[in-house]
């Protein structure tokens, strides 16, 4: 079963910083789309529980160089 969160990204300022966050996203496995606004500055993520976390998410998109905040 899908279930769906949404994020609040801190440090995007650009469209660039926005598709780092969206690639950083969907490469997860489990991670079956992802909608990243700059405007709202928040990533809306479906995904299935069993295969990946909030917690994953959250270190994939430290790792993309921002934070969840």
């Amino acid at each position: 079963m899908t279930k769906q969160v949404t994020l609040k990204i801190v440090g995007m300022h650009c469209a660039g910083c926005a598709g780092s966050v969206e690639r950083a996203l969907k490469g997860i496995a489990g991670v079956s789309a992802v909608t990243v606004s700059l405007a709202a500055g928040q990533a809306v993520v479906d995904y299935e529980p069993e295969k990946t976390s909030d917690k994953q998410m959250a270190k994939a998109v430290k790792q993309a160089g921002f934070n969840v905040g």
